[in-house]
């Protein structure tokens, strides 16, 4: 647990704060200093994250992001003169960002890199490591009682120090949402992913349906994997988020764990339960799904749902309960 009070009177001073034990400075440029380890900790700084909009998604954005936030951590170090820089990851937006970077911020990345020992550690942005010279590279760095890495572990780890989620401001007026970080959707943006989940659930019905009884369950499953792969990497570059692979052994093991429980286990299930069942319920009963994964959420994550996110869970599940008792309806009236 951390506790902490206001150092000076000034509004950009320093957050002194304790995490397992050891005082810490969070920074008004979102750093993070431990004096006693003369160790200045910075996370996500996406460098070049203006020119992977412009090539990958279109959209034209001013290119001087890598030049500020160049401008500011070398502000910092000048002024706490620290012996180590610890990057946790994701401070390249993508594997090309190096590639991309101007002759002149590459320069004053290799001038700090040399005044100061920097250790990058791999984020889902940037798994590959840095130019050599630039620095040391790690999965996560412990220097007890803290431990660095990009992304938090589930639970409360005592001193954990680490990056990834970014903080979500969102400001609703007139009815209208505007997000003023990374991560924030609209309401078109939500409508399309709606409309897109339920072309998926039509297609894996339809796959289910007439395409199994054909090929068989595990072809039809290594085609809807292979397929929904490719899909994702065309979409996925489009729209400025390419797919990169994990940056760690654990991350591999959880993707084959999701592959053969939720995906493979869960479409063998669906696809044995449509040769007992009508295709039509079978598909308004797997629109259950979504509301399962917003309750887990709910309860387990602490994620919050808006008024209009509420009313869906209840279309669906009014849907879904409407569904079955239609079919129940129609095999009374055949009995009797």
């Amino acid at each position: 647990m951390a506790s902490g009070r206001r150092t000076g009177s000034g509004a950009m001073s320093p957050f002194e704060f304790l995490c397992a034990g050891e005082r810490l400075e969070a920074l008004p440029s979102g750093a993070l200093y431990w004096p006693a380890r003369r160790l200045l900790a910075v996370a996500d700084l996406h460098l070049e994250k203006g020119s992977s909009y412009a090539v990958n998604a279109l959209k034209l954005l001013p290119r001087h992001d890598t030049r500020q936030t160049l401008s500011t951590l070398a502000t910092l170090i000048e002024a706490l003169n620290p012996e180590r820089v610890i990057c946790l990851g994701d401070s390249f937006h993508d594997r090309e960002a190096v590639e991309r970077l101007p002759k002149q911020e590459r320069a004053e990345i290799e001038s700090l890199t040399k005044r100061v020992r920097f250790v990058w550690i791999a984020g889902n942005h940037d798994p590959g490591p840095p130019p050599q010279g630039w620095g040391t590279v790690a999965e996560e760095i412990a220097d007890a009682p803290l431990v660095f890495r990009h992304e938090a572990r589930f639970g409360l780890p005592d001193g954990e120090i680490s990056g990834h989620f970014h903080p979500v401001a969102a400001l609703t007026v007139r009815g209208g949402s505007h997000g003023t970080a990374e991560g924030s959707v609209g309401l078109a943006s939500g409508v399309a992913g709606g409309l897109l989940a339920a072309a998926s659930y039509a297609g894996t019905t339809l796959l289910a349906r007439f395409a199994v009884p054909r090929y068989g369950a595990l072809r039809v499953l290594l085609l809807e994997i292979a397929g929904g792969t490719l899909i994702l990497g065309i979409v996925l570059p489009l729209a400025g988020h390419p797919p990169a692979p994990p940056p760690t052994v654990g991350g591999w093991i959880y993707i084959a764990a999701l592959v053969l429980g939720p995906v493979l286990g869960a479409n063998f299930l669906f696809f044995a339960g449509v040769r007992r069942i009508d295709a039509a319920p079978t598909a308004v009963a797997a629109t259950i799904e979504p509301v399962v994964g917003a309750l887990l959420a709910l309860l387990l994550f602490d994620q919050h749902l808006s008024g209009l996110g509420w009313l869906g869970l209840a279309m669906v599940v009014f849907g879904v309960a409407g569904g079955y008792l239609e079919e129940a309806q129609e095999k009374r009236d055949q009995t009797t």
